[in-house]
Parts: C-alpha cells; sequence; structure tokens
C-alpha cells in the first residue's frame, strides 16, 4: 500500500528503472504529481503539449522524443481526457518507450472498450 497516489506514481517510476539524469515524457496540462514524482525520482520531466481535447498531442510527443530521446513516459488523464490512444500506442511502441500511466482523473475511462491504465 501507499499512502497516497503521488507515492504510487514514485513508486512506478522506479520500479520501471527510473534513474537519475533520465528524461521522462508528460503532458504539459496535468496534475502537480506527475512532475513533482519524476523529479523526486532524479529523472527531468519533457513536456508534450496538448491539443483542443485537452489531452497529448500525439505529433507534438513524436517530436519531443525525437529532440529528447527519453525511455519512460508518464501519461496522465487529466479530467479524463483521453488522447487518440490508437496512435500514442504506436508511437510508443515505435520508439520502445516505457508507459507509465497515470488515472487518478480517469477512473473508469476506456478507449474503445479498453480501461486505462491497461496500456502502459
Amino acid at each position: 500500500g501507499c499512502n497516497s497516489a503521488s507515492s504510487g506514481l514514485l513508486l512506478s517510476l522506479l520500479a520501471a528503472g527510473v534513474k537519475e539524469g533520465d528524461k521522462v515524457l508528460m503532458p504539459a496540462f496535468t496534475f502537480v504529481a506527475v512532475p513533482s514524482t519524476i523529479c523526486l525520482s532524479g529523472a527531468t520531466p519533457v513536456l508534450v503539449e496538448i491539443d483542443e481535447s485537452y489531452a497529448m498531442d500525439p505529433d507534438h510527443l513524436e517530436e519531443q522524443i525525437k529532440k529528447y530521446e527519453p525511455k519512460y513516459m508518464m501519461l496522465s488523464y487529466m479530467r479524463g481526457a483521453l488522447p487518440d490512444m490508437d496512435r500514442i500506442m504506436e508511437i510508443v511502441e515505435k520508439y520502445d518507450i516505457v508507459l507509465i500511466e497515470d488515472i487518478a482523473h480517469a477512473m473508469g475511462v476506456k478507449w474503445k472498450g479498453q480501461q486505462v491504465g491497461t496500456f502502459g
């Protein structure tokens, strides 16, 4: 058990292998726990812009991957807004990015019948 969702996010980063100096992709519109836990892990947050739906922009995601060459991404679904998960997963798989999902704001939300929290 954890005392908070933030502690769970930090443990997820550490369990995934995030180390000091690593870069971790994250949506620019999110809750403070996401960048805070990335910094607590010793890694550096790399912001990915959002689109008009308030979800991560897949085009900017790919640009940031090419620019920073990160190995990890913490994807949060602020206010339940989901990005195009088909595109996101295609990009994550193409660049071999470890996906960690923060579903605190999207409990019960599904993409094409698949529950968020099961993509990473």
